[in-house]
């Protein structure tokens, strides 16, 4: 019996996506949640929260710390963008990113992946690929979404808001927590970063267990890159696919953006996070 309950141990996968009541999935290794998406049809969009450290410290937050409601559109970790063809699909209540159907649930040793099949309004036809992967230690989101222009050209505007955002947890931030952002070209916090390009960005503050931080990881295959970063020292990071210029898609055409979020324990390691950039890059 007990040989029989360690092979049946062995097979278990070490990440996992579970899917859970009111349209959730919660990714967890070694059965230790991770992150939860939540996709419902009452959400205005899909988005991760919670997002816990290695040492299950609570990594963002919904909303701004003082603005609650002005902001209540700042859920964690999210995927949207405004003006779009001159509709908001970043603020509540108005353009609506609706999750469809769940395509796909893997499960694996290092990885656990879900792909979700969503719409933009009339607008845009989206398939997310959401994987968590194992880094022995720390983890990673990898996410990556292929928009197409359904009905027509798609206009995102230059100097728009998305098409990703973080929202740090408030002791995190830099104004409330002493935390620090900082930039792969080793720029400092929001006066010197603010809509800087960048191939990451680093936002690391104090948390329970001591020190923690998430590194948002722009791809070079995407548009612009390195595309720029909007941050704030209120503990606000996203990346501005725009500021170079306004981004089409034509009628029937696709369009590919991938992104990273690398969740570490302790103090931002810039040799760390720069191998991790090296391999995210050759995916």
């Amino acid at each position: 019996m007990l040989l029989l309950a360690a092979a049946a141990q062995a097979q278990i996968p070490r990440m996992q996506a579970v899917p859970l009541p009111y349209e959730e999935i919660s990714f967890r290794r070694d059965g230790k949640e991770l992150t939860r998406l939540h996709y419902g049809a009452r959400m205005d969009r899909p988005f991760l929260y919670p997002v816990y450290s290695a040492k299950g410290d609570e990594m963002t937050r919904i909303g701004h710390p003082h603005d609650p409601h002005g902001h209540r559109h700042h859920y964690s970790i999210w995927f949207a963008a405004t003006p779009v063809n001159g509709e908001d699909f970043w603020a509540d209540g108005k353009g609506r990113i609706r999750a469809k159907r769940v395509v796909k649930i893997d499960d694996g040793a290092t990885k656990a992946t879900v792909a979700l099949e969503s719409a933009w309004g009339m607008l845009l036809e989206e398939q997310r690929t959401i994987s968590v992967i194992d880094l022995g230690g720390d983890w990673m989101i990898e996410m990556s979404m292929t928009l197409k222009a359904t009905n027509g050209p798609v206009v995102f505007d230059a100097k728009g808001f998305g098409p990703v955002g973080v929202r740090m947890a408030k002791s995190i931030g830099v104004k409330d927590g002493g935390g620090k952002i900082v930039n792969s070209s080793g720029l400092i916090n929001e006066k010197a970063v603010f809509r800087q390009p960048a191939c990451w960005v680093d936002y690391c503050g104090p948390v329970p267990s001591s020190l923690a931080g998430i590194t948002l990881f722009d791809h070079p295959s995407n548009i612009q890159h390195p595309q720029a970063v909007h941050v704030r020292d209120d503990g606000w990071m996203g990346a501005a696919m725009t500021e170079k210029g306004a981004v089409t898609i034509p009628r029937g055409e696709t369009v590919t953006l991938r992104y990273g979020f690398l969740v570490h324990t302790g103090a931002l390691d810039k040799n760390v996070v720069e191998a991790a950039w090296k391999a995210f890059a050759t995916r």
